[in-house]
């Protein structure tokens, strides 16, 4: 069974990156979110970046309209579908966690 990780350092190196994304960049990619294809990863490291209360209402909105888009007006939850009752992981709102007792 293949094992999945998370590239650390690549994620660091794309939010470091992302810090210096100029504005119309910002606005081009929320053109693209509205238009509901999917965002590269340093297009979303580029959103997660932004420090500007004005840019991020921008992107509020931006997720707003793709909800609407995609869900319409109502609320979506996911929950996680698990093959057993074993997880090597401790997310802290599972009920699977390892740190549980058994």
């Amino acid at each position: 069974m293949a094992m999945l990780y998370i590239d650390e350092k690549k994620i660091e190196s794309l939010l470091a990156a992302a810090k210096r994304t100029p504005e119309r960049r910002i606005d081009a990619i929320l053109k693209k979110a509205r238009s509901l294809k999917r965002l590269a990863l340093d297009e979303t490291a580029a959103l997660l970046a932004v420090e500007d209360p004005r840019i991020t209402k921008k992107i509020f909105g931006a997720a707003a309209y793709v909800k609407n888009e995609i869900y319409g007006n109502r609320i979506v939850l996911f929950a996680p579908v698990y093959i057993s009752n074993y997880c090597a992981n401790r997310c802290v709102y599972c009920a699977f966690q390892s740190g549980n007792p058994k």
